[in-house]
């Protein structure tokens, strides 16, 4: 087993101006998808549902992705999560490092 990083993106998909999903989860998972492909990034993705709290403190529903992705740096991570920001209108989006063993089976 080889110990490595794990990064996981929480990105709420309702906008942020509108705050509604502005359109379909698969949608969102294509451009995700896309994006990690041309950057050579290997990746899953999770499709949930969660509750945001945005900084004018309005509580909000929505459907959310985690991107879970091992063996980049953490620039790689923050420009991909920049650029999701960016892309979607997302007024933040989470993104956890943890330490964990991995290997190929």
């Amino acid at each position: 087993m080889e110990t490595c990083d794990k990064y996981s993106l929480y990105i709420g998909l309702n906008d942020k101006d509108t705050l509604e999903q502005m359109m379909p989860t698969k949608r969102f998972i294509k451009i995700i998808s896309k994006i990690c492909k041309s950057q050579n990034i290997g990746f899953s993705i999770k499709s949930m549902n969660g509750g945001y709290i945005h900084n004018s403190g309005i509580y909000t529903f929505e459907n959310s992705i985690e991107l879970s992705i091992f063996g980049v740096t953490k620039e790689q991570i923050m420009t991909l999560a920049k650029k999701l920001k960016k892309i979607f209108n997302q007024e933040s989006i989470i993104v956890i490092k943890e330490k964990v063993e991995t290997s190929f089976v």
